[in-house]
């Protein structure tokens, strides 16, 4: 996985989250109560979604430059 894996989108993640959050809607639905829901987010909600999407992000960007720098400490040996 490369930095360019990761999703930088926020709007993605957050309707991620709305899909695995409301696993009855069919995929044909899901845009309007994408909208619905989004629209209905509290300011503390969307502090509570941007602050895991930091976390994830992060997370998975220390996770690539750990495996780069072992492939190199690798290739140093």
């Amino acid at each position: 996985m490369t930095n360019k894996d990761i999703k930088i989108d926020f709007e993605s993640y957050l309707m991620e989250k709305h899909s695995e959050e409301n696993p009855q809607l069919l995929d044909d639905m899901l845009p309007d109560a994408y909208a619905d829901w989004s629209a209905d987010l509290s300011v503390e909600d969307l502090i509570v979604y941007g602050n895991r999407y930091a976390i994830s992000v992060a997370s998975k960007m220390i996770d690539n430059y750990t495996k780069q720098l072992e492939v190199i400490k690798r290739m140093m040996n």
